[in-house]
């Protein structure tokens, strides 16, 4: 999706996160032409993500297995507006603070970036703080204790 990113908007810069294989990857940027437009991180520390995060302005999370897609959250608390695959589990979470692609594909991930890009700054930034507000009344520890306590309380209550 990047080459076709930068071919449209050249002032786009890229920030990846994570490990392993970094070098697989860079490797990977420079065979397509965009080392440039792209900053690696590799292994940072799980206490100092937020920092790294806040870096951005939107986050991208394209995990396909449904279950497991809990960036999402730490993308949305630190305010940013993300783009995710359209399922029902980002859709709960995302709301209507967030772009979704149908499919993990360069085209379908491309034209979402591409059309944040194109969204004022002040719509991504609204987006990014009623995303927070969102997590931070729904999806903070307590309020998941607070959840599961009402449904143990309910199921207790019957038997």
């Amino acid at each position: 999706s990047i080459p076709e990113v930068i071919k449209k908007n050249p002032s786009a810069h890229f920030l990846i996160f994570g490990y392993p294989d970094v070098e697989k990857y860079k490797n990977m940027a420079e065979k397509l032409g965009v080392d440039e437009y792209v900053t690696f991180s590799g292994r940072i520390d799980y206490e100092k993500a937020g920092e790294h995060i806040a870096l951005g302005d939107i986050a991208i999370t394209l995990k396909l297995d449904v279950e497991d897609n809990g960036k999402l959250y730490n993308y949305m608390a630190c305010g940013l507006p993300v783009i995710a695959l359209d399922n029902y589990v980002n859709r709960e979470v995302v709301g209507g603070f967030g772009f979704y692609v149908s499919e993990s594909t360069p085209e379908a991930v491309s034209s979402a970036i591409l059309k944040v890009v194109l969204t004022p700054k002040e719509i991504l930034q609204k987006m990014g703080e009623d995303g927070r507000r969102r997590i931070e009344e729904n999806f903070t520890w307590d309020k998941c204790a607070e959840r599961m306590e009402g449904v143990y309380n309910k199921l207790w209550k019957k038997t």
